[in-house]
């Protein structure tokens, strides 16, 4: 399993972690992206067509097969919509023996919620913003996932107008620059981006 993780909501982890399972489908692979933000969850209002609770019905036995939902807006992407918290640890098990990557969008901050995905996850990808304080909270989320011992494989920095931090200050790589626009999931440099990431190996399921 491979965490998207950040300190901040609106940083594009969601939009990553979809962006990437849609290039991974698109190479042959059978990827499944996890919403894991029980409070504010994206996935279902990025993705036209599906319904929440995906969590909910493989934490209580449903088929995975059935409990993940694909849109038409990102074809060959198997979604698990968010559910209840209570729900996440149990849906996150019943995945481990998924035969290919498992994309876990996860919650901003470092409270229990955020946590949780990132005590399951192998390997965590960060995504931020350039704003400083942003960057400040992601780092911070960093040092959460080595504590838990997951391994931070590197970071995507979100460039907005008022660009101002120009050096990653965490050990990890920075892996990428992408422009913060309308529509990423439609954009040729923030897809060739997602391509280059997903051609590296990085997002190869660990085993």
């Amino acid at each position: 399993m491979i965490a998207i993780a950040g300190g901040k909501g609106g940083s594009g982890k969601t939009t990553t972690a979809v962006g990437l399972a849609w290039v991974l489908a698109r190479r042959g692979s059978d990827p499944i992206v996890v919403d894991c933000d029980t409070d504010m969850p994206d996935i279902h209002h990025l993705l036209d067509g599906l319904q929440p609770g995906g969590i909910d019905r493989l934490a209580a036995g449903q088929l995975l097969e059935r409990a993940c939902a694909e849109s038409p807006t990102a074809p060959g992407v198997r979604c698990l919509t968010a559910g209840d918290r209570s729900n996440v640890a149990d849906a996150l098990i019943r995945l481990t023996d998924w035969h290919d990557t498992v994309i876990l969008d996860c919650p901003p901050g470092a409270g229990p919620d955020a946590v949780r995905p990132l005590r399951h996850a192998q390997r965590v990808l960060l995504v931020s913003t350039d704003q400083p304080s942003a960057v400040t909270d992601t780092v911070r989320t960093a040092r959460t996932a080595r504590e838990l011992g997951t391994r931070v494989f590197g970071a995507i920095l979100r460039e907005t107008p008022s660009a101002s931090v120009t050096e990653w200050p965490d050990e990890s790589p920075l892996l990428a620059r992408v422009e913060s626009v309308e529509a990423p999931l439609e954009d040729p440099q923030v897809r060739a981006e997602w391509s280059t990431l997903a051609a590296s190996g990085l997002m190869v399921p660990a085993r």
